[in-house]
């Protein structure tokens, strides 16, 4: 019984592969070849913290209100949008170190480092 479950998890990750270069093949090609991304604010963040030790280091935890100042050029793109109406806004944390890939969760040192992006962290 072994033999014939090595034997079929084998034939299929050679089906799997098969499959994937023959589905993704283009896919691959396209990430292999170097891509750069621009960011461009259409707006800001306002608030009534000024400096980045007054932050809570979550909006539970006692963050006053926000306003995202949206800039005049793209007015018209949110125009529709209502009070109370859930939207998904994508932050650019301009201060962040962008080469800090593991971090002590919430700063706590005798906790393990984890990744940056599965940690709440500061």
């Amino acid at each position: 019984m072994k033999r014939e479950l090595r034997y079929s998890l084998i034939s299929f990750c050679e089906v799997l592969e098969a499959v994937y270069a023959r589905h993704f093949a283009n896919e691959v090609r396209l990430m292999a070849t170097p891509v750069s991304h621009s960011v461009h604010p259409i707006g800001f963040f306002r608030s009534e913290i000024k400096r980045p030790d007054e932050t809570p280091r979550q909006g539970k935890e006692g963050a006053p209100d926000v306003w995202l100042k949206v800039s005049p050029r793209f007015a018209k793109g949110v125009q529709d949008i209502a009070v109370g109406q859930e939207i998904i806004v994508i932050t650019w944390l301009h201060e962040a170190e962008r080469n800090t890939l593991k971090v002590h969760p919430r700063g706590e040192i005798s906790a393990p480092l984890g990744g940056v992006f599965s940690t709440v962290s500061r």
